[in-house]
C-alpha cells in the first residue's frame, strides 16, 4: 500500500537477503524514488542505484511532490 501511494520512499537499511531489500528492489523495479543515507553502511541499497543522500536532501526530496508523477 505505501508504495501505491507514496512519491519517496526513505529506507535507512537493508541487510543482505533481507524482507527490506527486497521491497527496495521491488519499488526500483516499479520506478519509485527510492533514498538511503549517504553511509557507507548501505552498499546494498546504493549498489541497487538508490541514491544515498545527507539528511538535508532526504528531507528536502521527502517533501517536493511533482504532480505530473
Amino acid at each position: 500500500m505505501v508504495r501505491a501511494i507514496a512519491h519517496t520512499i526513505f529506507i535507512a537499511y537493508a541487510a543482505p537477503n533481507s524482507k527490506t531489500l527486497a521491497f527496495a528492489q521491488r519499488l526500483m523495479a516499479a520506478g519509485k524514488c527510492v533514498v538511503t543515507f549517504d553511509s557507507s553502511s548501505n552498499p546494498l541499497l546504493k549498489d541497487q542505484g538508490i541514491a544515498g543522500l545527507g539528511m538535508d536532501a532526504i528531507v528536502q526530496c521527502c517533501l517536493e511532490f511533482d504532480d505530473d508523477s
